[in-house]
């Protein structure tokens, strides 16, 4: 499975907890990179184009915003099963 990586900020709020909410629910191990430090906001910058949380990358693949369908077509197509 390709890694998994979620951009979230603190003011994020909803958008980004029901993102977490999503990934627990399909069981998929990602890492939570808060962009709060200016290294990672540039990495944001640099990976997504905008500084806009949340963001989902799945390997290669970057969604960004929050939409429940987009992240499990992308969760689906990297081979993560659908609920646990």
């Amino acid at each position: 499975m390709p890694p998994v990586k979620l951009y979230t900020h603190p003011a994020c709020g909803a958008p980004c907890n029901e993102a977490r909410t999503l990934l627990a629910g399909r069981g998929v191990k990602y890492e939570d990179i808060t962009a709060q430090e200016q290294s990672d906001i540039d990495e944001l910058q640099r990976v997504s184009g905008d500084t806009k949380v949340p963001v989902l990358i799945v390997g290669q693949v970057v969604t960004r915003g929050f939409s429940p369908p987009e992240y499990n077509l992308v969760l689906d197509a990297a081979g993560f099963p659908r609920g646990q």
